[in-house]
């Protein structure tokens, strides 16, 4: 038997194997990312070298055979890491923006609390401040959110609030920090539970 029929009998299951457990495999975070791209171009050229030794090289298809090589190396890798990168941000996308609704339903939950005891919503100038610090009124039973519980959203950008036609409006301005922009996460205050 010859060496390149050993090797070749070796690579096509060990990268039929790897393929398989790396299509399964769950990466959640972009550091995790960086260790498996290298695992799915690795695997690629597995699958590129494996054809490559298949073949009974003859000097005519020489060139054809180093050129599907390539294909496949490009193809099988690029899958993959499209894969896990779709992926990632499958999850992180996701989770961004669930933790981010849930700090906004919780502050409209506070300004509900601030409402019924302080008799309306903080005004624009004192803002959700008003939350956590009395701006001086006798009613104030505060505060409403606590301090261990940010009013920023996941990317560390302060939520924000207007208060228009006497109801309040919170915000995101997302990812890229910019208000208006299509990053934006927005609830209202009507669809929240428990802040009616």
């Amino acid at each position: 038997m010859k060496a390149a029929s050993v090797i070749e009998a070796i690579l096509i299951p060990l990268a039929g194997v790897l393929v398989l457990l790396a299509t399964v495999a769950r990466i959640d975070s972009h550091e995790e990312l960086v260790g498996i791209r290298v695992l799915d171009v690795t695997i690629g050229l597995m699958l590129a070298v494996s054809f490559v030794l298949a073949r009974e090289v003859k000097p005519v298809r020489r060139r054809t055979t180093v050129i599907v090589a390539l294909v496949i190396w490009s193809v099988a890798s690029g899958f993959l890491v499209w894969w896990h990168e779709l992926q990632v941000y499958a999850r992180t996308t996701g989770a961004e923006r669930a933790m981010t609704d849930y700090r906004i339903r919780e502050t409209y939950k506070a300004l509900k609390a601030y409402s019924r005891d302080c008799g309306s919503f903080p005004s624009d100038e004192k803002g959700l401040d008003a939350l956590r610090e009395n701006p001086g009124l006798a009613q104030w039973k505060g505060p409403y959110i606590p301090y261990d519980e940010p009013l920023i959203d996941v990317w560390g950008h302060r939520l924000q609030y207007a208060l228009r036609d006497n109801w309040p409006v919170v915000w995101s301005c997302g990812k890229d920090a910019i208000s208006g922009t299509k990053d934006d996460i927005n609830m209202d205050y009507e669809e929240t539970p428990g802040a009616r």
